[in-house]
Parts: structure tokens; sequence; C-alpha cells
């Protein structure tokens, strides 16, 4: 006999599935990659940003931007941003956000002795956790607020080896693991961008195993005007028309870096011949 319980709560479940948001600005997003690229300047043409520099002498970006010192000041900025009507923040770089948490979150638990978890000897794998975990609470703080992040970071060439012993070069993010994973399981978008001939390339997926890029899967965008997935696209040199060509490729309007159209079939000519004259 089945037992059957009346659960008393003004909680809910839904009735219908979720419905993903439709817009680019509704997405938590991760941006790595090559240094003077423009990734400040992009990250900050979002509607309702403010950018969190913790890079030191990047005065001379034209954007709304604070600059906290310590960790204590980085998170009264962060408690103004959520009483505002800002809707994204930009931590920039994510790797020194996160190597300032450490620092701090290492000396509040030694009284001011420690600044690393190898300084707690048998302890410290369980610092290192402390560490991950209330880093990680500081972007669940952000999401339940009703608003978005993005992060910035750096890139790096890295030597990994599959089963079989194979050896092959990836790019990844500079920041440490901990912060990365929130760019894993946080975001719905990684990019990451560099150079190219010149040009500069975002990349939002990563076909070959070469680069650390993706897109959530459940959204239908970065595709091309004909439905094939982008993997890379040019974007303007101009670093103020670089976030539009961004929103362009998310709502399938830019072809591949790498597309080539497809040529077009000779049309056969029929040559009129002249009649021979008549001979006399």
């Amino acid at each position: 006999m089945a037992i059957t319980r009346k659960v008393t709560t003004s909680l809910s479940l839904p009735t219908e599935p979720n419905a993903p948001p439709t817009g680019l600005t509704d997405y938590n997003i991760m941006v790595y990659g090559r240094k003077q690229w423009g990734k400040s300047t992009m990250a900050s043409q979002f509607p309702g940003t403010i950018n969190f520099q913790f890079e030191p002498g990047r005065r001379g970006l034209s954007i709304y931007q604070v600059a906290p010192k310590t960790i204590g000041e980085a998170a009264e900025y962060l408690n103004l941003f959520l009483e505002s009507d800002l809707a994204r923040v930009v931590m920039d770089t994510v790797d020194r956000y996160y190597d300032m948490h450490l620092i701090s979150k290492c000396k509040e638990l030694s009284n001011g002795q420690k600044t690393h978890p190898s300084q707690f000897g048998n302890e410290g794998y369980a610092i290192w956790d402390v560490v991950k975990t209330s880093f990680e609470e500081i972007f669940e703080t952000i999401i339940h607020a009703g608003k978005t992040f993005t992060l910035v970071s750096h890139d790096k060439k890295v030597q990994n080896k599959d089963r079989d012993g194979q050896e092959w070069t990836r790019i990844e993010p500079t920041c440490k693991p901990a912060a990365w994973k929130i760019g894993q399981s946080m975001c719905d978008f990684v990019f990451h961008v560099d150079f190219l001939s010149g040009d500069r390339i975002m990349s939002v997926r990563d076909l070959d195993n070469s680069t650390l890029a993706s897109c959530n899967p459940e959204i239908d965008c970065f595709l091309d005007p004909e439905g094939n997935e982008l993997r890379r696209f040019k974007v303007p040199n101009k670093k103020s028309e670089v976030y539009n060509t961004v929103l362009s490729a998310f709502n399938n309007e830019i072809f591949d870096a790498d597309y080539s159209p497809p040529k077009k079939a000779l049309e056969k000519k029929t040559l009129s011949r002249k009649p021979e004259a008549a001979s006399v």
C-alpha cells in the first residue's frame, strides 16, 4: 500500500519546462586569450556592466570600472553592485581576483600568519577546499540575485597526453583550476580570443581539442546563416565594434572564419557563329 504524505510548504513544483533565455546578455560568460586583444573593452560593452579591474595600470580603458585594492574592497563593491540597477559584473582578471581571495582566506584562517594552503601542513588540503568553496559562493550570490558575470583571463599552451600516450597541445586559461571550474560549471559560454593573420578572432567551439571553448548545446546560437556550427569568426579591428559583431554571431548572422562559399556552377555558353558567306 502506497504511503502518502501531505507536505505543508509555500513552494511548488513547475508545471512547464524551463524556457532558456534568448539573449546573449542573459548568460554568464568567460572570455580568455591574448593580451591587447580588447577583452576588457568587449566585456564591458554589454549593457549595464561594471568592470572590477584587478589588473594594475589599466586606467587607459574608457569603461565603467572600479579597482579594488583588497578583498574587503572587492566585497564592498560587490554589495553595491548587487543593490544597484546594473546587470553584469566583469572580473578582470579572475586570475588576480582568485589569488587575492586565496591570500585573504589563508590569512583569515591563520590570524594573518599564512598566505598559502601549503603552509598549513596536513591541513593544506582542507584549506584548499575552503578557499574553493568560498570563492564559488561569491558567484552563486551573483546568480541568485538575478544578475550575470563575465570572467576574463589570459591564455597559455598546455601539453596534454591521452590514454594511449599521444601528446597534443591545447590552449587553456591561465587562471587557477578552482577559478576555471567556475568557468566550466557556471558559464554558459567560454570564448577564446586570438589574432590570425592580423585579424581578431573569437573561438566559440572546440572542434579539434586544440582550444578550450564551448557553447551551451541547448541554445540554438553561434550558427552560420546556413545552420552550421561556428567554430571561430573574425571581429573588427576597431574595438568599439566588437560587441555588436559578437551579438550578430550569437544571432546566427555570421559565417565561420574558415568558410568558403560554394563555387557556382559554370553556365554553358552557346557560341553563335556568323553564317558563312555563300560562295560565288
